[in-house]
């Protein structure tokens, strides 16, 4: 009986395998976590010494001035899908730091996420020699590997729209802006080179502040419930520069102070190579802010202005 059971299961494994063999192999692209790759609008860290100047402005009452210094990190990852479809799109975002200067503690942390579809203008090659056919497993010939490439690489250009989510907490001793924004929509359009080893993008940010604050000297205002709004440029290339500018705008109409608070951020980043110990990459950051505060029953306007030049380890590939 035993042996006739051992036979029974024997067929069962070799009718199956039979069965297998006879599927078609997936494609290199099949499977939820494959089919994904980063684009070249950024991908990786910077990390290293950041001197900083900082100035708060106090209309009417006074205005101070700091230096200090942060270790700083930042990180941005563009992703999208690649074979066999280039619809699905997510952008990764985080932002650190930590120091001190004249004015006591520096610190700052941000991160942001968005998923969403990208929508090319212009459809990959269709033609894979085969290539779709081959077991993920297979050894690719040199034709093959060039119909690799041609397949994986993305249509260059495309519109996009993304949904997703951002916060934020900066402190630099009197002056303090922090805020959590969810929802928040992105749309917008993406050149994403294969051949040029670039990448740019051009957003429309809309979205809602949920919480948040704001403080300048001994001036301060909460953010209730407001629409933002804003927009952003980047554009990056893989072995050259960095460069990325963006503007914001709170819009706060019903707290106890109904005006918005206005923010633009910038950051422009060169890559040295090789050519200095420890120091791959040089960015400037720069970051100024502004809205009305509350000091002590008495509206005024207050701005605050962040400036640094990082000295980074790494660089953004």
């Amino acid at each position: 009986m035993k042996s006739i059971v051992l036979i029974v299961a024997l067929l069962g494994v070799l009718s199956a395998s039979e069965a297998r063999a006879d599927d078609p192999p997936p494609h290199p692209g099949a499977g939820i976590l494959n089919g994904w790759k980063t684009s070249h609008l950024a991908e990786g860290v910077l990390f290293g010494l950041e001197p900083t100047v900082g100035r708060v402005v106090v209309a009417g009452v006074r205005n101070e001035t700091h230096a200090g210094g942060v270790v700083r990190f930042a990180a941005e990852y563009f992703g999208r899908s690649w074979y066999p479809d280039e619809y699905k799109l997510f952008r990764l975002a985080f932002n650190g730091s930590i120091g001190g200067g004249t004015n006591g503690l520096i610190g700052s942390l941000a991160h942001e996420a968005a998923f969403g579809l990208r929508l090319p203008f212009g459809a990959s090659p269709g033609d894979d020699g085969g290539l779709s056919r081959q077991p993920f497993f297979v050894k690719l010939s040199d034709e093959e590997k060039k119909n690799a490439r041609a397949i994986f690489a993305p249509s260059r250009h495309a519109l996009f729209a993304r949904l997703g989510y951002a916060g934020s907490y900066a402190r630099g001793g009197a002056a303090l802006a922090a805020f959590v924004e969810v929802p928040r929509l992105e749309l917008g359009y993406q050149l994403d080179d294969e051949r040029g080893a670039a990448g740019v993008e051009l957003r429309a940010e809309a979205g809602l502040a949920l919480i948040g604050r704001f403080e300048a000297l001994d001036g301060a205002r909460a953010i209730g419930v407001a629409p933002t709004y804003g927009a952003r440029i980047i554009v990056h290339g893989v072995d050259a520069a960095h460069v990325e500018v963006g503007v914001k705008r709170i819009d706060e109409r019903g707290g106890s102070i109904a005006t918005p608070i206005d923010i633009v951020d910038s950051m422009a980043c060169l890559d040295l190579g090789r050519r200095l110990p420890l120091v791959r990459a040089v960015c400037g950051n720069g970051r100024f802010e502004t809205g009305d505060v509350d000091r002590g029953g008495a509206i005024v306007r207050a701005g605050v202005l962040y400036g640094g030049l990082l000295a980074s380890m790494s660089w953004m590939e």
